[in-house]
């Protein structure tokens, strides 16, 4: 899905005025970054691959070893996955990271450009976090015994 908005906003945005979806607050104007959120190290896209897939690995193993008996952990893991991966994909084949969702959040401020692998990364983040910090990374319902496994809930 990330490639295929990218490719969309490449074709519809690339030498056009930016396209307002929702005036005042969404427009779709076409970026490329060299960096990393926020634009943050620019022009170290050989880095930011090397730690993309680093930290793809990272998941991959976190998820095999810890999170496989708790779903929500592991929607957060291959969201995190898929997202690192969509801009990897950019970074080797582009030499940066197609962002194009511009997103105003005052009259005089609009939040850093992104894209649809972004949301994924930080949407993954948030629902680790969640599940993480309330304790339910053992896949337990609320109120279930520790001893009893998310599995034997049937």
């Amino acid at each position: 899905m990330d490639q295929a908005t990218k490719l969309a906003a490449l074709n519809g945005l690339d030498g056009h005025s930016p396209v307002v979806i929702i005036p005042s607050l969404l427009t779709f104007r076409l970026r490329y970054n060299t960096g990393a959120a926020f634009g943050l190290m620019g022009g170290s896209t050989l880095l930011l691959a090397v730690l993309a897939v680093a930290v793809i690995g990272l998941l991959v193993a976190f998820g095999r070893s810890t999170a496989l008996h708790c779903r929500p952990l592991l929607v957060g893991i291959a969201l995190q996955i898929g997202g690192a991966g969509g801009n990897l994909v950019d970074r080797l084949r582009l030499g940066y990271v197609v962002d194009y969702i511009d997103v105003r959040l005052t009259p005089t401020y609009t939040w850093p450009t992104f894209n649809v692998a972004d949301l994924a990364i930080c949407c993954g983040a948030g629902l680790m976090a969640f599940v993480l910090f309330t304790g339910r990374a053992d896949g337990r319902a609320e109120g279930q015994p520790a001893t009893a496994r998310a599995t034997d809930r049937r």
